[in-house]
């Protein structure tokens, strides 16, 4: 019965939670934000700096990697949880001064000002993705262990 009791927290622990639905949500949008707000000027820039054109595909691959890290956040994978608590506060200042960087270029966009809120908002909620995807990624190895692999 102990056994039984420890199995039912193990699979309540691995079920989605609504912080890590947040975190998902918003690491998703604020990935795809920025990709979006970096894909905006491609080939329009004929004057700019080296660093500006950086920035600029930092951003959009950065961005892409964030809609990525908020799937896997949304699996429950606790290392992309961690990756998205690392990633998402540096794009959310990427995003920022690529926001006063368009608005120095004269072509201040919609999708600029949205993105750094979306960013900033998915860096406060994939830290409280943290706890619950540790508990469910520890729960996982304990079910694959007593041999209830559940493909999750």
């Amino acid at each position: 019965m102990a056994e039984e009791t420890g199995t039912d927290a193990d699979l309540e622990a691995v079920r989605l939670t609504g912080p890590v639905r947040l975190a998902a949500a918003f690491l998703g949008a604020g990935g795809g934000a920025c990709a979006v707000a970096g894909l905006q000027f491609v080939g329009m820039l004929r004057s700019a700096e080296a660093w500006e054109y950086a920035l600029q595909y930092g951003l959009i691959a950065a961005g892409a990697l964030e809609v990525g890290l908020g799937l896997l956040v949304l699996r429950m994978r606790h290392g992309a949880a961690i990756g998205a608590a690392i990633l998402a506060p540096l794009l959310a200042l990427a995003s920022m001064g690529y926001m006063v960087l368009t608005i120095r270029w004269g072509v201040a966009t919609c999708i600029a000002f949205v993105a750094p809120p979306l960013a900033g908002l998915g860096a406060i909620f994939s830290l409280f993705a943290l706890a619950p995807t540790r508990r469910a990624t520890l729960a996982r190895k304990r079910l694959a262990a007593s041999g209830l692999e559940l493909g999750l």
